[in-house]
């Protein structure tokens, strides 16, 4: 499984984020969960973010159903 920086950034930013730049992006998926991890800039410092959530095929599509931002190890402000 792949995703490309625009991709990343865009699950980003439709989650609350502002327009960071996303480095040293990777994806998991395991049984029924999705999770997208990389460093992004968050006041002044470089964290570890977090998006996690629930994946499940509908219509012959994967729909991505985020239930978790993580900065830095702790839930996202918000």
């Amino acid at each position: 499984m792949g995703i490309t920086q625009e991709q990343w950034n865009s699950l980003m930013q439709g989650s609350g984020g502002s327009n960071a730049s996303v480095r040293n992006m990777h994806a998991e998926i395991g049984t029924g969960r999705l999770t997208f991890q990389g460093t992004v800039p968050y006041k002044g410092v470089d964290v570890t973010a977090t998006l996690g959530g629930a994946v499940q095929a509908e219509g012959g599509h994967l729909v991505f159903h985020a239930d978790s931002l993580l900065l830095g190890g702790v839930n996202a402000p918000g």
